[in-house]
């Protein structure tokens, strides 16, 4: 019996021991200064404009796109802030709206 004892007491030491000494490291990641334009709908075969930068075409086997609940998206990262996206067919304007794009957000945008 006083062996069990001694082997409890010392099980418990060990372990108020260990608890004792173990350290938290905090760790803390800079968010990431990022936001992502997401097209829907009928976007291949138009042109997409992203506050006056170079155009961008989208088309079949050329554009990345992604499936999600049966919706076909194309996904752009962007800088988080305004956005003035223009979208053409064929010398037409689809889409020309102001958007605002917060820092790990995204915004969808159905193309007709």
């Amino acid at each position: 019996m006083p062996r069990f004892i001694t082997i409890i007491s010392v099980a418990f030491a060990l372990l108020v021991l260990n608890a004792c000494t173990s350290s938290y490291e905090r760790v803390t990641q800079p968010a990431s200064e990022q936001a992502f334009l997401h097209l829907t709908g009928n976007f291949m075969g138009t042109v997409l404009i992203i506050n006056s930068q170079d155009p961008i075409t989208l088309r079949e086997g050329k554009t990345r796109t992604f499936q999600l609940e049966g919706q076909r998206f194309a996904a752009f990262e962007v800088s988080p802030g305004p956005l003035h996206v223009q979208i053409y067919r064929n010398d037409r304007v689809l889409i020309n709206r102001e958007l605002y794009v917060s820092n790990g957000n995204a915004v969808a945008i159905r193309v007709p």
